[in-house]
């Protein structure tokens, strides 16, 4: 009886722990979602499991594009060449092997929410930031853009005015 007693509890305790087991393999698989919240605005991709983002504008007509056998010309009129510092805000979009053409903006209609913006203001201690725009806006002193960095939890923290713009990312080159 005993002995009968004890197996039927090293029976159990094996089953419980081969569960456990699984969960902490579950918890540690990198692919494994089953308890994760995500956002209403998850879209399936080639994971199922990325976080839709705002597409930047398209700043490069069809017809401002040629294609010959030995070189591309674009028209793009005020253009700007321009490299990226390894922050890692903006990865896996840019990073320091990407360059890119930006357009210097005339007027609020070319900076759109979704687009990728080259700044430089009052909260960036002088430096340029690249980040993408996720909402735009009018104020008593005008037009107005809020940047975020795709890796970024937070937005930036100042508005962005355009005349702050240093450049409206046209074409990226990797």
């Amino acid at each position: 009886m005993k002995r009968g007693i004890i197996l039927l509890i090293a029976f159990v305790a094996g089953i419980l722990a081969g569960q456990g087991y699984h969960a902490t393999q579950a918890a540690l698989d990198p692919t494994n979602y089953d308890d994760v919240a995500f956002p209403s605005n998850v879209y399936s991709g080639i994971t199922g499991r990325a976080v839709e983002r705002l597409s930047p504008s398209n700043h490069i007509s069809e017809d401002q594009i040629h294609v010959y056998k030995d070189r591309i010309v674009i028209d793009l009129p005020n253009a700007i060449y321009a490299k990226f510092g390894p922050t890692n805000s903006m990865e896996p979009v840019l990073d320091t092997e990407a360059n890119a053409i930006e357009i210097k903006p005339e007027s609020a209609e070319q900076v759109r929410e979704g687009d990728i913006i080259a700044y430089k203001n009052t909260c960036t201690d002088g430096g340029t930031i690249i980040h993408r725009v996720i909402k735009q806006g009018e104020d008593q002193l005008g037009p107005y853009w809020i940047t975020k960095g795709d890796n970024l939890k937070e937005a930036d923290p100042c508005k962005v005015r355009l005349d702050e713009i240093v450049g409206v990312v046209a074409v990226l080159l990797y």
